[in-house]
Parts: C-alpha cells; structure tokens; sequence
C-alpha cells in the first residue's frame, strides 16, 4: 500500500517520465548489447571501456561540478548566469586538457600504460565537453521541470549510438571500434537539448552579467572546490578496477569486468537516474523551504529499496545465463556480476541521496572518507595480483570496501538529514 501511495505523488510522475526515456535508451543498448559482443572482440571493448572511464573520472576537473549549482538558486537569473558560468569554465579547462595531452601525450600513455588509447587520446577533451554541456543543460531542464527533454535527449543519444556502433562493427570501418559511434551519440544529445532548451535559456538570457557571474561563483565556491574533487575522488575509486585490471591483467579482461558491471548498471539505471535528477530537485526545495528533509529521505530509500529489491533479484537470476546471451567469449561475466551484485546494489540505493551532500554542504566531511576508500581499493586490487594473481580476488576485495563504505554513507545521510530538520 505504500508503494501504491508513493507512486501516485508529483515526486514519482517526474521520475517517471525521466524513466520513460531511460527505459528506451537503455532497454536499446541491453537488446543491441549481444550483437555488439558478437561484432567486436574483447580489445576493441576494453579500448572503448578505458576510453569511456577516462572521460568519467576527468569529468569532475573539466567541469568543476558546477552544474549542480544551477538547481539552488531560487531566482531563475541567478540560475541563468550559473549556467553560462559552468559552460565556459569548461570550454576553457577542456582547451587546456588539450594542449596538455599535446605536449605530454606520449608521457600520459606510457606512465599510465595506456597506449591503446593512443589513437583516440585527442578526443577526450571533446567527448568532456560535450558531456559537461549536457549535464548543464539536463540539470537547466531539471530545474524547470521539463523533464522530457532531457528523456528525448537521452533516448537520441541511445539510438544514435546503438545505431552507428552496430553499422560500424557490419562495414568495412570496423577497424575504428567503437569510440566515434559514442561521441557521435552525444553530439546527437547535445543537439537536441540545445533545441528543446533554446527558448527557455533565451528568455532569461538578458539578465547574464560578468559581474553577477563573478559573484555567484564566489558564493558557492565549495561547489568548484569541494564537490569536484569529492566527485573526482568518488569517480576514480568507482573506475579504479578498469585502470588496474589494464595495467595488471591486460585490455581483454578490462571487457570482461566494464560488461559486468555495464550488465549490473543498466537495468537500475532506469530509475535510478530519474530518481537522481528528480529527487535533487526535490530535496533542494525542501530545504529552501524549511520543510521535512529527513521524512522525504526515510521515504526515498524505502521505495528505492522495495524497487531495487525486484530489480537485482532478476539480474542475478540473468547472471546465470550470460555466456548464453553475450556469447562464448564472455564466460568469467557472469562470476563477476554475482561478486559485484551488492555493491551495486548498495550504490544503487545511495546514488539519489548523494545530492544531499551539495545541498546541506557537507563536502568537506566525506571528501577524506572518499580519498580513504580510493586507497583501500586500490590495497584491494594490488593484494588481489601481487599475493594471489586472481582477478576475481582483486574484485571481490574492491566490492567488499565498498559494501562498508555504502553502508556508512546510508547511516550518515540519514543522520545529517535528521539533524537539519530538528
């Protein structure tokens, strides 16, 4: 009965609608997911993956997180100004990644053992760009509650990608992987929120002034200062695993483990994005508003629970059956799903609650327990090669680490909330 109740509130209809579209995106990528590992081979994947984790832990330095500050405001041209601020901090941070990865590329893939990416190392700045500008412009939409767009931008980039990665694996341009069908999957979402987002972003755009730029950013530097390297340290703790597995075990076993936890990701990933977006909106109204912050979090995380619960019980069911679905070649997925499947769970259960950290500004409590649970990780892996040389001891060292950090994480948000509200 409280679910029932639960789903018929605005709070859910929003996120509804943003599962809609990521329900279409990635129930896209779950069907073309077998063909794809039929077209390409293990390297070709782990090149893809290694390419697709650089540019999710460089996104927080390129973009210093100050998309998240664009929901806070409570005056539209405040909000207006913060946009055009975070657009340009990152189109000058990107240029400058740039001519660092010119003058120090061959350094960068030697001392990182990266040179897979030797190929592909230019674009990274642009595929950093376009995603910052997309999260600006979802979290702009967020913020007026057009929430379809950003389910349109994130079904487009969906069909893009999925479309041009299959063709390209069918062509005689095979040799090119699967990098330029992702970044042109986002030039596609970029495109379209930039459409959809015109005439709201125009209306307001008379009150952009360097000035009041200037002025906003110095009152909510935490965000630049804090949050980036918070969501920096979170981001390479979560991607550490395909940077050592890389260095330690080789590029194909990189596959193996990105597909795990891509199979894992995908199916929350429905509504656990949705829930995201909309419950930071949420969130940052009750807190404007002086209203119950630790009701509406009690609340999230018994819904998110009941939901996750269904969920994870079919992947690991799935799990069973992957070399049957993804093909020969995939065996060790299956084992690997199964050791990260809590974990997973876990985050998948934090994840929306996060933004609590930004809006009740607690970043400078967790960032030393975040840098702390990059360096257990890390102990984790390197214990898991140099003792035992087992990739799948080093993975299940790195998920029970997390498993302990989740469930302090879940234990501190519930505490801070609880206490803003008395």
């Amino acid at each position: 009965m409280q679910l029932i109740s639960f789903l018929k509130k605005d709070f859910v209809k929003n996120v509804s609608t943003l599962a809609t579209g990521s329900f279409i995106s990635q129930g896209i990528f779950f069907l073309i997911l077998p063909v794809l590992t039929r077209l390409f081979d293990k390297d070709t994947f782990g090149v893809f993956l290694l390419f697709s984790s650089s540019l999710y832990i460089l996104r927080p330095l390129t973009s210093l997180s100050l998309e998240l500050v664009i929901l806070i405001p409570k005056r539209n041209k405040d909000a207006i100004n913060l946009l055009f601020t975070s657009i340009f901090i990152g189109f000058i941070l990107n240029s400058l990644l740039l001519v660092i990865i010119y003058f120090l590329k061959d350094f960068i893939l030697s001392y990182f053992n990266l040179k897979t990416l030797a190929s592909s190392i230019y674009l990274i700045p642009l595929g950093l760009f376009l995603l910052n500008t997309i999260e600006i412009l979802n979290y702009w939409n967020n913020r007026k509650h057009f929430f379809k767009n950003i389910a349109l931008g994130n079904i487009e980039k969906s069909v893009v990608i999925n479309s041009l990665q299959v063709y390209t694996g069918l062509s005689s341009f095979k040799s090119i992987g699967l990098i330029p069908g992702y970044l042109l999957g986002l030039g596609a979402q970029f495109l379209t929120l930039l459409m959809l987002s015109f005439k709201s972003v125009v209306k307001y755009f008379k009150h952009v002034n360097c000035l009041r730029m200037l002025y906003l950013l110095k009152k909510h530097k935490d965000i630049p200062i804090f949050n980036s390297l918070l969501s920096f340290s979170d981001r390479l703790s979560a991607e550490l695993p395909i940077i050592l597995i890389a260095i330690y075990f080789g590029v194909d076993e990189v596959a193996l483990y990105g597909l795990a936890v891509k199979f894992l990701k995908t199916p929350p990933g429905f509504i656990g994005e949705p829930l995201s977006q909309v419950f930071f909106n949420k969130a940052s109204n009750a807190f404007i508003k002086k209203e119950n912050l630790f009701k509406l979090v009690v609340k999230t995380y018994k819904n998110i629970f009941m939901l996750g619960l269904i969920i994870f019980s079919i992947i690991f069911v799935l799990s069973f059956f992957l070399t049957d679905i993804l093909g020969e070649n995939w065996k060790n997925t299956g084992v690997f799903v199964r050791i990260l499947l809590p974990l997973i769970f876990l985050s998948f259960l934090n994840a929306p609650i996060s933004s609590i950290i930004t809006i009740l500004k607690k970043q400078k409590n967790i960032l030393s327990l975040d840098i702390l649970k990059l360096l257990l990780r890390f102990c984790g892996i390197y214990i898991g090669y140099k003792f035992y040389n087992s990739m799948t001891i080093a993975i299940l060292l790195f998920s029970l680490i997390g498993i302990a950090y989740n469930l302090f994480l879940m234990y501190y948000f519930l505490s801070i909330s609880k206490k803003i509200t008395q």
